[in-house]
């Protein structure tokens, strides 16, 4: 049971028992007299047998009240049935499998459906624990996962390269090392231990940010990820960034260990430390493509994400945002509710809130747009002489709920007041229901071909309206085919109170917490939100992953240009009597500035090329991940290209345009 903002525990006598989560704990005051002499919960009262400990969080971190099953009230609507749903949760025996638990349950809902009636038998599935509350957070996490391992190749190149050319410059000394006796592991020790030095200080650097980063993670990414909030650096996490460290340290110290290995001692005592070898250069040269490659793939990668999140956020949703606000209803968390007395009680809610000043309309629903619809209903057709069998999303709405979520009437009219005392239930049904059922005819005025649940039994309903398809189940999936009865039809234990007014809804946010209480106050209240940070919540997890896209093309693009930024410079270090003598003789700067981007221009280009292969390998692993985007689309592309190439050459031009600008004099001093 979520924890509801502004609901009171009174201190009551024990009876049933119940767990309480520290945080609620801490809400409610740790040292309280509640945990001796208990707390009661609506009408009913229980005591405290345990507060669980911060790192419990099951089965979502929002749990903050677990109660015996036998406390809450049977869910039914007009059967004998509970329409209560459970998961039983076991801890295998030692030496039993997972497929021999599923053969077990399988013969025991066999042995509970004895009986049943065809429709109502009831299912078995076992899962692992972890794979149901994570299920989805894995194929998540992977992409960035993957974002995480690129930067680090990235910055390790770029690390590299560095380490490379201080080698290059390093020769003389080297060669002395071995002259004077020092051996293959003393010059192989001094040649990994900058690295490892390096390697080390990154190591402890980034733990500090990673502790930084996680907290401001779990801040701000709470709704987009299941137990976000247990995320935090522990033994094992430290342990293993402690042995990547030095694997990276280790790759990024190989090759100035190659250069101090193959050096030859004649040749480097008997010249003064120079121009790079050219097998260096290319060494460099190889570390820099491979940067800027890695760089446009995870700009393509997060233009991709942005280009999905832009069209679902422009997409046709099927109601209104501006205005809008909706609070949540839990209607069977008080044993003073059972199924027979919501109706009245939401009724006389909705009136109330109606008359509040700036309330133009208001309404209960059974569910919120556009998140998942609670009820279903399937429908069998005949289409060119076969049967065709779909899914419909049902909702239970009353009179100006529609109006109040801003849905969009195409034909006929919406519910209405009078339509609670007709014999037959009036519903609104979405074109995308008349499309599937009615095909091109006018549904207005035919009746509903199924039966749906009242009072006096199943009825076929009347069709009185078609409004425009709503999204349910995501922005990012096509809208279902829904229908829309009356609420004293199907009044079910939770719904949503939606108000939309004239100005900032959010204004009328205590009125209406105020008009709840004052109606049922042991009702629990829960905040309320406007429609755009409803819409904000369902687009949590997209909105993470390209954050965290974002965040890695930005560190890569920057990492890219920092390397060709050093490629380049220790170019014109190597070139500067070359250059000296061509601006001696006459060369222009825009010359000598042409001549030193012919090597950088190269690199780009190579880059570029290799860059836009894997872009497309990247974007195929993406596809599922992708909505309105085509995984190749030309746009994100030639952006993505197109800012590293700038970058790119930009990163050449500034070491090459100042190197110009020296006077030959002063160049020619320094060699």
């Amino acid at each position: 049971m979520p924890a509801a903002e502004g609901s009171t525990a009174h201190i009551a006598g024990a009876t049933p028992a119940v767990a309480f989560s520290r945080k609620l704990s801490e809400q409610l005051g740790s040292g309280g007299p509640w945990r001796a002499r208990g707390v009661a919960i609506g009408s009913a009262h229980f005591s405290v047998a345990a507060v669980m400990p911060w790192a419990f969080t099951f089965p979502r971190e929002q749990i903050d009240l677990w109660v015996p099953a036998q406390a809450v009230p049977k869910i039914s609507f007009f059967v004998n049935d509970d329409q209560r749903r459970f998961q039983l949760i076991a801890r295998l025996a030692v030496g039993v499998s997972l497929a021999q638990a599923q053969d077990d349950a399988a013969r025991v809902a066999a042995e509970l459906n004895a009986g049943r009636i065809e429709g109502r038998q009831r299912m078995a599935t076992v899962s692992r624990l972890d794979d149901h509350l994570r299920q989805g957070v894995r194929a998540a996490v992977a992409p960035f996962v993957a974002g995480a391992l690129l930067v680090l190749l990235i910055a390790g190149a770029n690390v590299s390269g560095l380490l490379v050319a201080r080698a290059s410059s390093r020769a003389r000394e080297f060669a002395v090392r071995r002259a004077l006796g020092g051996g293959t592991a003393h010059l192989v020790r001094a040649s990994l231990a900058e690295s490892a030095a390096i390697a080390v200080c990154g190591w402890a650097l980034g733990l500090w940010f990673a502790h930084l980063v996680i907290r401001g993670f779990t801040l701000f990414g709470a709704d987009a990820m299941a137990n976000l909030g247990s995320a935090r650096l522990d033994g094992p996490v430290i342990a293993g960034s402690l042995v990547l460290a030095g694997i990276v340290a280790l790759g990024t110290g190989a090759a100035p260990a190659v250069r101090a290995l193959r050096s030859e001692s004649g040749a480097a005592l008997k010249h003064a430390p120079g121009p790079t070898g050219g097998q260096w250069n290319a060494l460099r040269g190889t570390l820099v493509v491979a940067q800027i490659a890695l760089t446009i793939v995870l700009l393509v990668s997060a233009g991709l994400l942005t280009r999905t999140v832009l069209t679902i956020l422009a997409s046709e949703r099927g109601f209104e945002l501006r205005n809008g606000m909706a609070t949540r209803l839990m209607l069977a968390e008080t044993t003073r509710f059972n199924v027979r007395e919501r109706a009245p009680f939401v009724e006389h809610l909705v009136s109330e809130v109606r008359a509040l000043p700036g309330v133009v309309a208001a309404g209960v629903g059974s569910d919120l747009p556009p998140n998942g619809a609670q009820l279903m209903m399937t429908i069998r057709v005949m289409r060119d002489g076969r049967d065709e069998t779909f899914a419909l999303s049902m909702a239970a709405v009353t009179p100006g709920y529609l109006e109040a979520i801003g849905a969009t009437l195409a034909r006929g009219r919406l519910l209405e007041d009078r339509d609670s005392a007709d014999s037959v239930p009036a519903v609104v049904i979405s074109e995308a229901a008349a499309r599937r059922l009615f095909f091109d005819r006018d549904p207005v005025g035919d009746h509903w071909p199924a039966t749906i649940p009242t009072p006096t039994g199943p009825v076929k309903p009347l069709i009185v309206g078609v409004i425009r398809d709503v999204k349910y189940g995501g922005l990012d999936r096509e809208a279902p085919a829904a229908i829309f009865t009356g609420w004293e039809r199907l009044a079910p234990s939770q719904a949503y109170l939606v108000v939309r007014t004239t100005g900032d809804p959010l204004a009328v946010a205590p009125a209406v917490r105020q008009t709840l209480q004052r109606l049922e106050p042991s009702l629990p209240l829960f905040p309320g939100q406007s429609l755009e940070e409803v819409v904000a919540g369902s687009m949590a997890e997209r909105r993470l992953r390209l954050q965290l896209a974002a965040v890695f093309a930005a560190l890569a693009l920057v990492l890219a240009a920092v390397a060709l930024w050093a490629a380049m410079a220790q170019s014109v270090l190597d070139r500067r009597r070359e250059l000296a003598i061509r601006l001696a003789l006459g060369s222009s700067e825009t010359g000598a500035v042409a001549l030193l981007m012919r090597r950088g221009g190269t690199l780009v280009l190579i880059g570029v090329a290799t860059g836009t292969a894997s872009a497309f390998v990247s974007a195929w692993t993406l596809r599922h991940l992708l909505h309105g985007v085509a995984p190749f689309d030309p746009l994100t592309f030639a952006g993505g290209i197109g800012l590293a190439t700038a970058v790119s050459l930009l990163a050449c031009y500034l070491p090459a345009r100042r190197a110009a600008s020296i006077s030959p004099a002063e160049l020619l001093r320094e060699n």
